[in-house]
């Protein structure tokens, strides 16, 4: 099974689909309280799963491929990649009382890039 933040087509890198899957699994593993931590503890896991976001290895890595990046961002539905601030801001908010109730959830902060 394809993890759903490869569903994009250009997306085909199998170690990326492998390190992504297992990700995944690992923080499920951890956030089944029957295995890990016991009611009441306070802990929680949850996992943040950014999306095409604007970090230095991105603007780097697409700096002289401008068509690449156009055609990402075309998937994106703000049109643009994400701020490092706008998944801080995410993990901020899980990490605070306000986020508590919220437990085993992985959290897609990638502006609707798995809906294409």
């Amino acid at each position: 099974m394809m993890p759903k933040h490869c569903s994009v087509n250009w997306c085909k890198n199998a170690l990326f689909v492998l390190a992504v899957g297992a990700v995944e699994t690992l923080f499920r593993f951890r956030a089944d309280r029957r295995f890990n931590f016991p009611a009441g503890s306070g802990i929680v896991v949850n996992c943040v799963s950014p999306g095409p976001t604007n970090t230095a290895y991105i603007v780097d890595r697409l700096a002289d491929r401008p068509e690449l990046r156009q055609e990402m961002e075309r998937y994106v539905p703000p049109g643009r990649f994400g701020k490092t601030e706008e998944v801080a801001e995410a993990v901020v908010f899980l990490a605070t009382s306000e986020g508590v109730a919220i437990q085993g959830h992985d959290l897609l902060v990638d502006g609707g890039w798995v809906t294409h």
